[in-house]
């Protein structure tokens, strides 16, 4: 990508296609529903992505809502995801000149799941202009779950690894914080960073913050650390205030950003490292795989939304 530019929110008339998750959690289908019925809002095409497992508690209503769309469906974690994303945006987007426009819901996608989208918007956007209505459906307050022992360590895929033209300078690690505990401090064990950035969220329920600022605390025991604070319903700011600090880190680091936390983090931090200018940024994922317990986490009743204009 040459560029990505927030845009001031506007009132959507319409989309070419819309992306989600077919997960088991019921804020899989929230935004979905909101559109559907939305006649203010015509959607062409409808695709849901897959996973290939977990296909538990609400997992049979949103397949249902997306097939009542007439959906396509795809597997949404494989690597050929990608390719199969890329054909559709040619057959939806066609022969004329007007931007592609996406609504991408990622409200329950994986970090795997997402990074496979954004290689496809990447890569469709060397040809043409995107136009992309990101939606976020936070889901209401749980306390948080055991994490379980970490089974995957690495580069979302291959496009994030971030090779850094000068592999002799100091780590810097940026990670989002949420409710990773134990993942969060195994990967600052495994990456033994030189300077460490927390992005500590807070959003539409304040019960999430002191939690946030505990594990914050707990990591700063471990090793020294900067902690910036950034608003989940201010997406575009938040974008703007991770760009802004990789750029700082670039100077004279190899910067790795480690995703935790809310899916919006993710998204930046992604399609940030995308970017031309940043691709020398590394996007790692810590995960327990499918061994995670499923938990039906159901929205708090706000769409948070961010648009963006991807050349």
């Amino acid at each position: 990508m040459r560029s990505v530019e927030v845009i001031g929110e506007k009132g959507l008339e319409s989309a070419d296609l819309f992306i989600g998750a077919i997960g088991y959690e019921r804020r899989a289908r929230f935004a979905l529903e909101k559109f559907s019925k939305k006649s203010e809002t015509k959607i062409g095409a409808f695709i849901g992505l897959e996973f290939p497992f977990h296909q538990v508690l609400d997992y049979s209503e949103n397949l249902e809502l997306f097939r009542s769309m007439n959906a396509s469906t795809i597997p949404g974690c494989e690597h050929g995801t990608t390719e199969e994303l890329v054909k559709r945006f040619s057959a939806t987007a066609g022969l004329d000149s007007h931007p592609l426009t996406l609504i991408v819901d990622i409200s329950v996608m994986s970090r795997q799941m997402m990074a496979n989208v954004i290689c496809a918007i990447d890569r469709f956007s060397m040809d043409r202009e995107i136009a992309i209505h990101a939606v976020y459906a936070p889901a209401t307050f749980e306390k948080p779950p055991i994490t379980p022992p970490m089974r995957f360590a690495g580069p979302v895929r291959a496009e994030f690894a971030g090779w850094s033209s000068r592999p002799d300078s100091p780590l810097c690690l940026i990670m989002g914080l949420g409710y990773e505990e134990n993942l969060a401090l195994g990967a600052i064990s495994y990456l033994e960073p030189g300077r460490t950035v927390l992005f500590l969220p807070r959003g539409l329920d304040r019960r999430y913050i002191p939690l946030v600022r505990e594990e914050s605390k707990k990591i700063s025991s471990h090793i020294p650390a900067i902690n910036l604070e950034y608003n989940l319903t201010e997406w575009g700011s938040s974008l703007n205030l991770l760009r802004r600090v990789c750029e700082q880190l670039l100077v004279d680091g190899r910067v790795v950003i480690v995703p935790f936390g809310p899916k919006v983090f993710a998204w930046n931090a992604m399609l940030l490292s995308l970017i031309d200018g940043f691709r020398e940024v590394s996007v790692w994922r810590f995960s327990a795989e499918d061994d995670a317990e499923p938990q039906n986490r159901h929205p708090a009743g706000e769409i948070i939304r961010v648009d963006l204009s991807v050349a």
